[in-house]
């Protein structure tokens, strides 16, 4: 009688050894609690820790600091023209506090991009499912360059490496004023 010729899978299958168990004694605990720290926050209250004190039970979450929404809406006039009332645009702030930030660090490469004396528009774009912000840059009807052109050379010189910061709720384009 034949035998069939042997595979990979007839070849007996070994299992590595498993780790060994992990002894801790009471000395190496003991050894470790002098490398925590004396004041741990939790919450509103601080707590100074002594060698008997148990840890309250705390959140991972980490919590959003406090910030003035009106003080970066101010902020953000300076180089925008915002075209939503101030309570919708703080609300989209307030869901993703990056955005701040990535705006006025917009201003310099859009405006490389696009030219100096460009108005550059924000409005906030609301569904059900989702709510970002929508930057575009108003350009003339006779725009010396060619507005796709200009909108990659933003998307290569800035966004791209800044876009995963916006939490998907910031898109840049243009707009082409009418020529009437």
């Amino acid at each position: 009688m034949l035998s069939a010729p042997a595979t990979a899978l007839d070849v007996p299958q070994t299992l590595p050894a498993a780790p060994p168990p992990l002894h801790q004694t009471p000395e190496w605990y003991e050894g470790q609690a002098t490398n925590w720290p004396t004041n741990i926050v939790f919450g509103s209250r601080a707590r100074r820790l002594t060698g008997s004190d148990f840890l309250p039970p705390c959140s991972y979450e980490q919590a959003r600091p406090i910030r003035d929404y009106a003080e970066q809406l101010r902020s953000l006039q300076q180089h925008y023209t915002i075209l939503d009332s101030n309570r919708l645009i703080i609300a989209l702030l307030e869901e993703e506090p990056a955005l701040c930030a990535l705006l006025v660090e917009a201003v310099r490469p859009l405006k490389n991009a696009f030219g100096e004396r460009r108005i550059i528009h924000v409005r906030g774009q609301f569904s059900d499912d989702n709510s970002f912000l929508k930057v575009a840059v108003q350009l003339p009807a006779d725009f010396g360059g060619d507005p796709e052109r200009a909108l990659w050379s933003f998307d290569g010189e800035w966004w791209r490496n800044n876009c995963h910061r916006s939490g998907g709720a910031l898109v840049f384009d243009y707009e082409i004023q009418d020529a009437v």
